[in-house]
């Protein structure tokens, strides 16, 4: 009876011991592919950021030439109408 139950435990033992590995390894690859990902993830936000930085610089040297362009325009209006005052008094 004894050598009965040690040969049925034996075999139980062995699914048990193969669904462990095999959860085990499940366990790896999920970790693994969350690092992976993780890494992915961390560079495609590292590129956005530097992109986004670079199209800042863009607009923000764009915004100051037509800002100049602008208070240049303004002053030749405001000289333009000063000409037409004067000569209108």
């Amino acid at each position: 009876m004894q050598h009965e139950i040690e040969g049925v435990s034996g075999k139980v033992d062995t699914p048990k011991k193969d669904a462990e590995q095999s959860i085990d390894n499940v366990a790896k690859a999920v970790g693994n592919s969350h690092d992976e990902v993780s890494d992915r993830v961390n560079a495609q936000t590292v590129q956005v950021s530097k992109e986004l930085d670079r199209q800042g610089q863009k607009i923000i040297a764009s915004s100051k030439v037509a800002l100049t362009n602008i208070r240049e325009h303004q002053t030749e209006n405001d000289s333009t109408v000063a000409k037409l005052r004067q000569e209108i008094h």
